[in-house]
């Protein structure tokens, strides 16, 4: 046998293990941890020192984690009779429980199920072009949870412009009937105003979005020529 072909493994295995200290050479690359110049430190105390009273106010018991379920069974449940018939009961809020409805968790299911389908393919796509492009799997994977982001951003100011209404009603009905003056009177936001606020934070956003999502692909177009 040649000598060149019996030292073809010993190459193939040092070509190999080469390979193999670029890849996670590049893997480590620019990955570091740093601290701040100025140490902080704050004494916490352990749980071993709290009082039992303290235990009881700052965690919750297993009574009471077996009350939150079945309140939100009992709401959840209210919920759907009343999708069910014709009456509506408008003092019920599920203002939290959205993805644990059927239409919600239908929803959240179609979302990851879209995204995590986008990313697969892109792989696919690039493992067959014989490329590899993590910023454009970022961005296929940022484009088909924009929706999602949108609502939740939109659905953020909503839940702000419902507290600070309500935080404010009663500083404002005090001064109402105190008769100042309607100007000095109407600081804080009646609820037309926080819902045409919300339509305007609502069109930002939108806005916001398409305009990083033209940002992401310009650039990832850009680092792939």
């Amino acid at each position: 046998m040649p000598a060149s072909i019996a030292m073809q493994p010993t190459n193939t295995t040092t070509t190999t293990n080469n390979n193999n200290k670029r890849k996670n050479t590049r893997k480590n690359h620019g990955k570091s941890v740093a601290f701040h110049q100025t140490v902080r430190v704050k004494e916490i105390i352990h749980i071993n020192d709290y009082a039992n009273d303290e235990i009881d106010a700052c965690w919750c018991s297993k009574q009471d984690k077996i009350h939150t379920r079945q309140d939100i069974a009992n709401t959840l449940r209210q919920h759907n009779s009343n999708s069910n018939s014709s009456t509506n009961n408008s003092d019920l809020d599920i203002r939290g429980l959205e993805c644990r409805t059927k239409q919600g968790s239908q929803q959240r299911r179609a979302d990851r199920d879209e995204s995590i389908s986008a990313v697969l393919d892109e792989q696919d796509l690039q493992e067959h072009e014989g490329s590899s492009c993590p910023d454009m799997i970022s961005a296929v994977y940022a484009d088909t949870t924009r929706n999602a982001q949108m609502r939740a951003n939109v659905q953020a100011m909503l839940d702000y412009q419902v507290v600070y209404y309500t935080e404010h009603a009663d500083d404002k009905q005090t001064a109402m009937d105190m008769n100042m003056d309607m100007d000095t009177a109407t600081t804080s936001p009646s609820p037309s105003t926080a819902m045409c606020s919300s339509r305007q934070v609502q069109s930002v956003v939108l806005q916001t979005n398409q305009q990083h999502q033209s940002m992401v692909f310009r650039s990832v177009a850009g680092s792939a020529a």
